[in-house]
Protein backbone atom coordinates (compact mmCIF):
# COMPACT_ATOMS: atom_id res chain seq x y z
CA UNK A 1 0.00 0.00 0.00
CA UNK A 2 1.05 4.14 -0.36
CA UNK A 3 2.68 4.55 2.92
CA UNK A 4 4.75 8.17 2.88
CA UNK A 5 8.23 6.74 3.43
CA UNK A 6 9.47 10.08 4.75
CA UNK A 7 6.21 10.96 6.74
CA UNK A 8 7.97 11.24 10.20
CA UNK A 9 11.01 13.27 8.58
CA UNK A 10 7.92 15.99 7.64
CA UNK A 11 5.78 15.44 10.53
CA UNK A 12 8.85 16.38 12.78
CA UNK A 13 9.92 19.57 10.63
CA UNK A 14 6.28 20.84 10.14
CA UNK A 15 5.89 20.67 13.87
CA UNK A 16 9.63 22.34 14.12
CA UNK A 17 8.12 24.69 11.65
CA UNK A 18 4.70 25.86 13.26
CA UNK A 19 6.43 25.46 16.91
CA UNK A 20 8.41 28.08 15.68
CA UNK A 21 6.11 30.32 14.81
CA UNK A 22 3.92 29.60 17.94
CA UNK A 23 6.68 30.64 20.66
CA UNK A 24 6.95 34.10 18.52
CA UNK A 25 3.46 34.52 18.41
CA UNK A 26 3.07 33.59 22.25
CA UNK A 27 5.79 35.94 23.18
CA UNK A 28 4.13 39.00 21.18
CA UNK A 29 0.50 37.86 22.24
CA UNK A 30 1.43 37.96 26.07
CA UNK A 31 3.48 41.48 25.44
CA UNK A 32 -0.27 42.84 23.50
CA UNK A 33 -2.45 42.14 26.62
CA UNK A 34 -0.22 43.32 28.81
CA UNK A 35 -1.54 43.38 32.90
CA UNK A 36 -5.26 43.87 32.22
CA UNK A 37 -5.76 41.36 28.81
CA UNK A 38 -8.53 42.12 27.01
CA UNK A 39 -9.24 40.39 23.50
CA UNK A 40 -9.28 44.04 21.81
CA UNK A 41 -5.31 44.75 22.26
CA UNK A 42 -5.03 42.04 19.94
CA UNK A 43 -5.26 44.40 16.26
CA UNK A 44 -5.81 42.70 13.43
CA UNK A 45 -2.28 43.25 12.20
CA UNK A 46 -1.53 40.79 15.30
CA UNK A 47 -3.98 38.36 13.43
CA UNK A 48 -2.65 38.71 10.09
CA UNK A 49 1.09 38.40 10.69
CA UNK A 50 0.23 35.32 12.35
CA UNK A 51 -2.01 33.93 9.87
CA UNK A 52 0.78 34.72 7.16
CA UNK A 53 3.55 33.77 9.10
CA UNK A 54 1.61 29.97 9.71
CA UNK A 55 0.76 29.63 6.14
CA UNK A 56 4.37 30.51 4.89
CA UNK A 57 5.88 27.93 7.53
CA UNK A 58 2.38 25.27 6.28
CA UNK A 59 2.66 26.20 2.62
CA UNK A 60 6.39 25.07 2.08
CA UNK A 61 6.08 21.74 3.91
CA UNK A 62 2.84 20.55 2.04
CA UNK A 63 4.63 21.52 -1.46
CA UNK A 64 7.66 19.15 -0.32
CA UNK A 65 5.31 16.64 0.91
CA UNK A 66 3.29 15.77 -2.24
CA UNK A 67 6.23 16.42 -4.74
CA UNK A 68 7.85 13.26 -2.50
CA UNK A 69 4.99 11.33 -2.46
CA UNK A 70 4.42 11.71 -6.34
CA UNK A 71 8.06 10.74 -6.72
CA UNK A 72 7.58 8.00 -4.51
CA UNK A 73 4.45 7.08 -6.14
CA UNK A 74 5.65 7.32 -9.84
CA UNK A 75 8.25 4.69 -8.82
CA UNK A 76 6.14 2.11 -7.08
CA UNK A 77 3.65 1.71 -9.89
CA UNK A 78 6.45 2.33 -12.86
CA UNK A 79 4.86 5.20 -14.67
CA UNK A 80 5.84 8.69 -15.76
CA UNK A 81 3.93 11.81 -14.96
CA UNK A 82 4.30 15.35 -16.41
CA UNK A 83 6.60 17.06 -13.76
CA UNK A 84 5.45 20.13 -14.91
CA UNK A 85 1.86 19.45 -14.50
CA UNK A 86 2.58 17.85 -11.17
CA UNK A 87 4.61 20.60 -9.84
CA UNK A 88 1.99 23.11 -10.75
CA UNK A 89 -0.80 21.13 -9.46
CA UNK A 90 1.55 20.75 -5.78
CA UNK A 91 1.97 24.18 -5.55
CA UNK A 92 -1.98 25.13 -5.93
CA UNK A 93 -2.54 22.39 -3.60
CA UNK A 94 0.09 23.48 -0.71
CA UNK A 95 -0.79 27.26 -1.56
CA UNK A 96 -4.90 26.75 -1.55
CA UNK A 97 -5.35 24.58 1.48
CA UNK A 98 -2.71 25.69 3.34
CA UNK A 99 -4.40 29.34 3.76
CA UNK A 100 -7.80 27.19 4.77
CA UNK A 101 -5.86 25.37 7.52
CA UNK A 102 -4.13 28.33 8.76
CA UNK A 103 -7.77 30.17 9.04
CA UNK A 104 -9.49 27.65 10.80
CA UNK A 105 -6.18 27.55 13.14
CA UNK A 106 -7.04 31.28 13.58
CA UNK A 107 -10.35 31.04 14.06
CA UNK A 108 -10.10 28.34 16.80
CA UNK A 109 -7.46 30.19 18.77
CA UNK A 110 -9.52 33.49 19.13
CA UNK A 111 -12.32 31.23 20.19
CA UNK A 112 -10.29 29.66 22.99
CA UNK A 113 -8.41 32.63 23.83
CA UNK A 114 -11.65 34.92 24.46
CA UNK A 115 -12.93 31.79 26.83
CA UNK A 116 -9.81 31.81 28.38
CA UNK A 117 -9.17 35.75 29.48
CA UNK A 118 -12.96 35.39 30.32
CA UNK A 119 -12.26 32.71 32.54
CA UNK A 120 -9.59 34.83 33.91
CA UNK A 121 -11.86 37.38 35.45
CA UNK A 122 -14.77 35.61 36.11
CA UNK A 123 -13.04 33.41 37.95
CA UNK A 124 -10.24 35.56 39.58
CA UNK A 125 -7.30 33.79 38.24
CA UNK A 126 -4.00 35.12 38.48
CA UNK A 127 -2.05 36.38 35.24
CA UNK A 128 0.91 33.93 35.56
CA UNK A 129 -2.13 31.49 35.39
CA UNK A 130 -3.52 33.16 32.53
CA UNK A 131 -0.34 32.94 30.89
CA UNK A 132 -0.16 28.95 31.30
CA UNK A 133 -3.55 28.57 30.31
CA UNK A 134 -2.71 30.36 27.05
CA UNK A 135 0.65 28.86 26.51
CA UNK A 136 -1.06 25.23 25.49
CA UNK A 137 -2.35 26.89 22.32
CA UNK A 138 1.00 28.37 21.37
CA UNK A 139 2.98 25.00 22.84
CA UNK A 140 4.49 21.83 21.11
CA UNK A 141 1.39 19.42 21.87
CA UNK A 142 -0.80 21.09 19.56
CA UNK A 143 1.64 21.91 17.19
CA UNK A 144 2.54 17.95 16.72
CA UNK A 145 -1.31 17.39 16.62
CA UNK A 146 -1.85 19.89 13.61
CA UNK A 147 1.24 18.16 12.17
CA UNK A 148 0.53 14.97 12.52
CA UNK A 149 -3.13 15.04 11.28
CA UNK A 150 -2.40 17.61 8.15
CA UNK A 151 0.61 15.51 6.96
CA UNK A 152 -2.24 12.90 6.47
CA UNK A 153 -3.98 15.68 4.48
CA UNK A 154 -1.13 16.34 2.49
CA UNK A 155 -0.39 12.77 1.11
CA UNK A 156 -3.92 12.51 0.53
CA UNK A 157 -4.06 15.21 -1.87
CA UNK A 158 -1.14 14.03 -3.08
CA UNK A 159 -2.56 10.62 -3.99
CA UNK A 160 -5.67 12.82 -5.38
CA UNK A 161 -3.48 14.05 -7.73
CA UNK A 162 -1.81 10.82 -8.99
CA UNK A 163 -5.39 9.46 -9.33
CA UNK A 164 -6.80 12.27 -11.19
CA UNK A 165 -3.62 12.49 -13.48
CA UNK A 166 -4.14 8.42 -14.42
CA UNK A 167 -7.83 9.49 -15.26
CA UNK A 168 -6.60 11.79 -17.60
CA UNK A 169 -4.06 8.88 -19.16
CA UNK A 170 -7.70 6.84 -19.79
CA UNK A 171 -7.24 4.46 -16.77
CA UNK A 172 -10.53 3.96 -14.29
CA UNK A 173 -9.73 4.12 -11.20
CA UNK A 174 -11.02 3.65 -7.42
CA UNK A 175 -9.46 4.32 -4.07
CA UNK A 176 -8.57 1.65 -0.72
CA UNK A 177 -8.89 2.93 2.41
CA UNK A 178 -6.00 2.02 4.84
CA UNK A 179 -5.49 2.35 8.45
CA UNK A 180 -2.22 2.73 10.07
CA UNK A 181 -3.03 -0.99 11.81
CA UNK A 182 -1.80 -0.16 15.42
CA UNK A 183 -3.54 0.10 18.44
CA UNK A 184 -4.49 4.03 18.12
CA UNK A 185 -6.54 3.69 15.03
CA UNK A 186 -9.92 5.10 15.98
CA UNK A 187 -13.33 2.71 15.86
CA UNK A 188 -14.31 5.53 12.97
CA UNK A 189 -11.73 4.66 10.66
CA UNK A 190 -11.01 1.08 11.66
CA UNK A 191 -14.55 0.74 10.20
CA UNK A 192 -13.11 2.43 7.01
CA UNK A 193 -9.97 -0.29 7.16
CA UNK A 194 -10.07 -1.96 3.48
CA UNK A 195 -12.95 -0.21 2.06
CA UNK A 196 -12.92 1.53 -1.34
CA UNK A 197 -14.40 4.39 -1.83
CA UNK A 198 -16.63 3.56 -4.22
CA UNK A 199 -18.63 1.45 -1.67
CA UNK A 200 -19.92 4.63 -0.40
CA UNK A 201 -18.38 4.38 3.32
CA UNK A 202 -16.24 7.32 2.79
CA UNK A 203 -16.00 9.70 -0.08
CA UNK A 204 -13.25 12.80 1.08
CA UNK A 205 -10.22 12.17 3.16
CA UNK A 206 -7.95 10.47 5.13
CA UNK A 207 -8.21 12.11 7.68
CA UNK A 208 -11.28 11.75 8.62
CA UNK A 209 -12.96 14.81 10.07
CA UNK A 210 -13.58 13.76 13.52
CA UNK A 211 -10.31 11.75 13.85
CA UNK A 212 -7.52 14.10 15.15
CA UNK A 213 -3.83 12.95 14.83
CA UNK A 214 -5.05 10.38 12.11
CA UNK A 215 -1.95 8.67 10.16
CA UNK A 216 -4.24 6.56 7.82
CA UNK A 217 -3.77 6.53 3.93
CA UNK A 218 -5.39 5.72 0.77
CA UNK A 219 -4.07 4.02 -2.63
CA UNK A 220 -5.42 4.59 -6.18
CA UNK A 221 -6.80 1.44 -7.42
CA UNK A 222 -6.58 1.05 -11.16
CA UNK A 223 -10.04 -0.81 -12.30
CA UNK A 224 -9.39 -0.65 -16.01
CA UNK A 225 -7.84 1.46 -18.65
CA UNK A 226 -10.62 2.05 -20.05
CA UNK A 227 -12.09 5.73 -19.30
CA UNK A 228 -15.16 5.25 -17.70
Amino acid sequence: MARFKKRLDYEAELAHRLGKVSREAYNELIEALGAEPDMAKLTPEFWGKLAGTYQAAAQVVFESVILEYLTQRMKEQAIALDWGVINKRAAEWARNYSFELVKGINDNTRAALQQKIAGFYEDKRTLAELKESINELFGPVRAESISITELTRAVSGGEDIFESELNALGLETDSEWETSKDEKVCPICGGFSGTRRSEGKWRMGPPDDSHPRCRCNKQTIVVSKEAA
